[in-house]
C-alpha cells in the first residue's frame, strides 16, 4: 500500500516556533496544517509552545459557510520519536469519510522531542529515559496531556476563549459550538484517552483505544524494556504513589484525574473500573492486534463488565508496531471504516442515563405511570410506615399518560433505558432517589426528625442539609417554589445543629 506522502520523517521537516500555521501538505481529499497549541490558558509555559498536527477535509475547508461538524483527537503511544506515518494514514483515511483528526503529541513525543521543537540536533534520548530515575515523571505528564485534552476540546468546541492576541481565531474560522469531538489513542496513549474520556463524557462523543486499554503493569514490555526495568518502574511507581501521590492535594479536576490514574493506569479498584465503564460501553471501542504481547488480551478481562461486556474488534496476526505492519495496511480501511459508523451511532447514542432516570421520574409524578407498594420502612431514620412516594414498583401503566408527546417520549426513554439497565435495575435506580428525596421531604417539610436526629443525617451525609436537598432534590425539580423558601427559612437553625 502506498502511504498517504512521504513527508513522515520529521528529520527531513522543520516547524519553527514562530510560525503559528504551517502548511504540510496538500492532497486530493484533505490538507495537513501544523496549528500551534492555543497559548490564551492561565498558566501557559514555553515548554507548551509546539505545533498540533491536523488533518482536515477539504470539503469542509474549502467550501464557504461551513465548519468542520466532526473530529477525532489522536493520542500518540510511548517513545513514538521520528515518524508521523501512522497519524498521516488515519487522518487521510478519516477525511475521505469528511472527518477531521488532529494529533496532539505527549510531551517530548514527536515534533515535541527536544530533538525536534528546539532543534537540539544530539538529544537522541527516548521520552521514556527520565522514567527510570523519576517515576513520578509518568503521573507528571499524565496530568498534563489532561490539562491539554481539556483545553484543546474547548477550542475545538470554540468555548471560553476570548483573546484574539493568542492566535485563536483558527479555531473560530473552522470550528463552532456543535463540533463533535471524539478521543483516539494509541499504545500508551490509549490510557490516557480513557481516563479523559471516563472524566470528561459530556465532552466526547466516543473514544477509541488501539492496541492501548490495559493497565501499565499488565503490558508485555519485554520487547520495548528488559522486563527487570519496567519490573522495578512499576514497583517504584507505586511506591511512590503509596508514598506522596496519593496524599498530596491537588485542585478539584487535578484531583478526579488523579483517581483515574489511580484505576485506570494502575488497576486500582477494578471492580468500579468495570461499572464505570459499563455506562459507557456503548460509546467505547477497542480495536486490539491478536498477535500483540506487548497490549496482552487476556487483561482486558479485568476492565470488561461481567455479563455486560465491550466493544471490542481483534484483528488476527497484528501486531503492536502498526506504522510498520504489513498487516495492519491490509486492515486499515476496514478499521477506519468501522471507526466512522461507530462514530456515527455513537452520536444518535442512547440518551443520558441521569437524563433517563429524571424524565421517567418527572412523567411518573404527573401521570403516576409507576404502580407501588405503599408504605416505606426505614428504621434508621426513625420512619415507620410513612408513605415513601412509589417507593417499590409492580407494574407500569402507560395508558395514565395523556397526550400523545408524552406517550411517545415514555417510550422513547423506557426503550433507551434498556442500554443502561434492567427493568428490575431502573425501578431500583428510580426507588433510590424515591426515598432520598422523601427523606428530604420528611426532615425539611414535615419536621419529622427531631434535631438530634437531623444532626446525625448531616454528620451522616457530611454536607449542610439545605446542600443535601439541593444535591438529591432540586436538580429534579421536585420542590415549589414554596418549598424552596421554607427551606431557605430554614437554614440558620440547621446551621446550629
Amino acid at each position: 500500500m502506498t502511504k498517504p506522502y512521504s513527508h513522515s520523517d520529521l528529520d527531513s521537516n522543520q516547524y519553527p516556533l514562530d510560525r503559528d500555521l504551517i502548511k504540510c501538505y496538500d492532497g486530493v481529499n484533505h490538507i495537513v496544517v501544523m496549528k500551534l497549541f492555543p497559548a490564551c490558558f492561565r498558566g501557559f509555559k514555553e515548554y507548551q509552545k509546539f505545533h498540533l498536527r491536523f488533518y482536515l477535509p477539504k470539503t469542509a475547508v474549502l467550501r464557504k459557510g461551513r465548519k468542520i461538524s466532526r473530529i477525532i483527537v489522536m493520542l500518540c503511544g510511548l517513545d513514538e520519536v521520528r515518524f508521523f506515518t501512522l497519524y498521516d494514514q488515519l487522518g487521510q483515511k478519516f477525511a475521505e469519510y469528511n472527518l477531521a483528526s488532529v494529533l496532539l503529541p505527549q510531551p517530548d513525543h514527536l515534533n515535541r522531542h527536544p530533538r525536534y521543537r528546539l532543534g537540539r540536533k544530539e538529544a537522541m534520548g527516548r521520552p521514556s529515559d527520565e522514567l527510570w530515575d523519576r517515576p513520578e515523571f509518568a503521573f507528571e505528564r499524565y496530568l498534563q496531556v489532561m490539562g491539554e485534552l481539556d483545553v484543546l476540546v474547548r477550542h475545538l468546541q470554540y468555548r471560553n476563549c476570548s483573546d484574539t492576541r493568542s492566535n485563536c481565531s483558527f479555531f473560530e474560522r473552522y470550528f463552532d459550538g456543535s463540533t463533535r469531538v471524539s478521543l483516539l489513542g494509541y499504545s500508551l496513549g490509549a490510557l490516557i484517552a480513557l481516563a479523559n474520556f471516563l472524566a470528561n463524557g459530556k465532552n466526547y462523543n466516543c473514544c477509541f483505544l488501539l492496541n492501548g486499554g490495559v493497565q501499565l503493569g499488565d503490558l508485555g514490555t519485554y520487547r520495548l524494556f528488559p522486563k527487570p526495568r519496567w519490573d522495578q518502574f512499576m514497583s517504584d511507581l507505586v511506591k511512590k504513589w503509596e508514598s506522596e501521590i496519593a496524599n498530596k492535594r491537588f485542585g478539584k479536576q487535578e484531583t478526579a484525574y488523579k483517581k483515574l490514574f489511580n484505576r485506570v493506569c494502575l488497576g486500582s479498584f477494578g471492580h468500579d473500573l468495570q461499572m464505570v465503564l459499563k455506562e459507557h460501553a456503548r460509546r467505547i471501542l477497542l480495536v486490539m492486534g491478536g498477535k500483540d504481547t506487548v497490549i496482552p488480551y487476556q487483561s482486558l478481562e479485568k476492565i470488561e463488565p461481567e455479563g455486560y461486556g465491550l466493544s471490542i474488534f481483534k484483528i488476527p496476526g497484528l501486531d503492536i508496531f502498526l506504522a510498520i505492519e504489513s498487516e495492519w495496511d491490509k486492515w486499515v480501511d476496514t478499521v477506519v471504516t468501522l471507526i466512522h459508523n461507530f462514530e456515527i451511532n455513537a452520536s444518535s447514542e442512547l440518551l443520558p442515563r441521569e437524563h433517563i432516570v429524571h424524565s421517567l421520574i418527572k412523567l411518573d409524578r404527573k401521570y403516576s405511570v409507576f404502580k407501588r407498594n405503599i408504605s416505606c420502612k426505614d428504621p434508621e431514620f426513625g420512619l415507620e410506615d410513612e408513605p415513601c412516594l412509589k417507593s417499590d414498583y409492580h407494574r407500569i401503566e402507560p395508558d395514565n399518560i395523556r397526550g400523545e408527546a408524552h406517550r411517545g417520549l415514555f417510550d422513547q426513554l423506557l426503550l433507551a433505558s434498556l442500554g443502561y439497565f434492567t427493568f428490575g435495575e431502573l425501578v431500583e435506580e428510580m426507588n433510590s432517589i424515591y426515598r432520598k428525596y422523601s427523606l428530604a421531604q420528611i426532615a425539611l417539610k414535615k419536621k419529622y426528625l427531631e434535631c438530634s436526629q437531623l444532626k446525625d443525617l448531616v454528620e451522616m451525609k457530611a454536607k449542610h442539609p439545605q446542600a443535601i436537598v439541593k444535591e438529591l432534590v432540586v436538580k429534579e425539580d421536585f420542590l415549589s417554589a414554596r418549598q424552596l423558601a421554607e427551606i431557605s427559612r430554614a437554614q440558620d437553625r440547621f446551621s446550629a445543629l
